[in-house]
């Protein structure tokens, strides 16, 4: 369980994390600052619009199938399915296109930047606060995770047998 929820979370993160780092490095600065704020938008509402789309359409075919195409048994199955159809032809597109890609070495160190920004935040008040209540996240997963086990297990029925 514990795998499962870190790697979405890896893949996520690492999907949308380097995947506008390589849009960005493709404008020319300062000439094409107001393509490279366009571009911003797009992908921020692309991606909003997506996971709120994929929520509530695969969300619906996971617990109804899709009348006349999927039953409801498939349903659930089919509404993973989509999704790796759909990240197997984007990592194929984005491959296929990396000849014309523009990429930048990097510049500096990002986890010297990081640990400079989280002293930062330790000296100051209002960032002490953030990252004792970072600090908190975990354990409200992990409670919140057991009481959905908990609820789930008393509420099974407990015979196994006939009787």
């Amino acid at each position: 369980l514990g795998g499962l929820f870190v790697g979405v979370g890896v893949g996520a993160g690492g999907i949308k994390s380097n995947v506008v780092v390589l849009g960005a490095d493709q404008f020319e600065l300062p000439q094409q600052q107001q393509q490279q704020t366009t571009f911003f938008s797009f992908f921020y509402w692309a991606i909003n619009i997506g996971a709120t789309g994929a929520f509530l359409v695969l969300t619906n075919i996971a617990l109804h199938g899709i009348p006349g195409i999927v039953s409801q048994e498939l349903g659930f199955f089919v509404s993973f399915l989509l999704p790796t159809v759909a990240f197997a032809g984007a990592i194929g597109c984005f491959v296929a296109g990396r000849k014309n890609y523009r990429l930048l070495p990097p510049q500096g160190s990002a986890v010297l930047a990081f640990a400079t920004t989280m002293r930062r935040a330790c000296v100051r008040g209002r960032g002490r606060l953030l990252l004792g209540a970072v600090v908190l996240l975990p354990v409200a997963f992990i409670s919140t995770v057991c009481s959905f086990f908990l609820k789930q297990g008393s509420a099974a029925q407990r015979r196994f047998a006939r009787g």
